[in-house]
């Protein structure tokens, strides 16, 4: 299980650089990624987030 929460232990899903929304998992959105942006308003929707 991915753990989405940012506050936690270090193993939080990462933020988007663009729009700093917290990344959901590739696998939640039907993309071959870890972690993509999920922000309807980011111009990096749907990308890979590091």
């Amino acid at each position: 299980m991915v753990d989405l929460d940012p506050g936690t232990d270090g193993n939080a899903a990462p933020l988007c650089p663009s729009c700093g929304v917290t990344a959901l998992p590739g696998s939640a959105l039907g993309l071959p990624v870890d972690f993509a942006c999920d922000n309807a308003g980011c111009p990096a929707v749907g990308e890979r987030v590091r």
